[in-house]
């Protein structure tokens, strides 16, 4: 059998900021992913969203390469429960809740690991 070697990889430089990731979650839990890749019972702990200053930059001399974007710890955690996209792209955590555009990428703890 032959199994897929493909990942999507996406650098992020978080803040400095000494607030904790979410109280009791282990910091090695936090995972990088599109807002359309939620599940329900994971848990939104910041965003991915804003290129660095020097992506940019090399971003104008050579558009291939690769973006590195800031990433930023929320003061609290959000429980995706009722996830849904509606018909323009955007993404909820619950029901009629809608937050992200669906290609955003979040910090999030899978539920698997809550």
């Amino acid at each position: 059998m032959r199994c897929s070697t493909l990942v999507e990889f996406f650098p992020v430089i978080l803040s400095d900021d000494p607030r904790p990731i979410v109280e009791s979650a282990d910091p090695a839990a936090v995972r990088i992913a599109f807002a359309a890749h939620l599940s329900d019972g994971d848990l939104v702990v910041g965003a991915a969203e804003t290129p660095t200053w020097a992506s940019v930059e090399a971003g104008i001399e050579n558009p291939t390469s690769t973006q590195v974007l800031d990433g930023e710890f929320y003061h609290r955690a959000y429980l995706v429960d009722g996830h849904d996209i509606d018909c323009d792209g955007w993404v909820s955590l619950a029901k009629n809740a809608y937050v992200w555009r669906s290609n955003e990428l979040v910090l999030h703890v899978p539920a698997r690991s809550a």
